[in-house]
């Protein structure tokens, strides 16, 4: 996997890392997700924060459509995610509203704002959510290589972490998300 992560001047936010295990992922997640209710306390908003995460899977992109690119099924992320269902709107279409119950308690809520066959993209905003995150937006796209297909999955949003180290803390919950939800991708797609 390949990764990096700034703020919207193009600053590093940390090092890249490799190699972060999927259980290392979940306690990240979760730990996030516990501290969420304190979020909220930030003073003021930080400056506009990247991350962006790719993995190559030996899996047609068709095929690895079918698992990523229906709004509505997130069963693909079973390691994190207990139910998805859409709330609002009609699935696959923009202004689709899904709630996504995780199977640690908490609940997201997510709006489709675009979605494209050929190139697949697909890109969606958090309305709701126990992350340190706000005024998220997201892409996660599945590009053709050869046999193969490169997802990316790419996000621009603001910290809530009230901690001294706030935009630090959002970007590793993020990372930690897209992490698991890329190797959870990679193992329905190529099974």
């Amino acid at each position: 996997m390949q990764f990096h992560f700034q703020n919207q001047s193009g600053n590093v936010i940390a090092p890249a890392r490799r190699g972060i295990s999927v259980a290392l992922v979940q306690v990240g997640l979760a730990a996030a997700m516990l501290t969420g209710s304190s979020c909220a306390a930030a003073a003021a908003p930080s400056a506009p924060l990247l991350v962006t995460r790719s993995i190559v899977v030996s899996a047609p992109a068709d095929k690895v459509w079918k698992v990523v690119g229906n709004f509505g099924d997130m069963s693909y992320f079973s390691a994190a995610v207990k139910s998805t269902e859409i709330v609002s709107g009609r699935n696959n279409q923009p202004g689709a509203q899904r709630r996504i119950t995780l199977k640690e308690g908490g609940v997201v809520v997510e709006t489709l704002t675009a979605r494209k066959e050929r190139p697949y993209r697909l890109s969606y905003r958090m309305d709701e959510s126990p992350l340190p995150v706000s005024n998220y937006r997201s892409t996660i796209s599945v590009i053709p290589s050869g046999q193969d297909s490169k997802v990316t999955w790419s996000g621009q949003f603001n910290s809530r972490a009230a901690a001294e180290d706030g935009d630090q803390v959002a970007v590793k919950a993020i990372t930690g998300l897209y992490d698991a939800g890329l190797a959870s991708i990679k193992e329905v797609a190529e099974r």
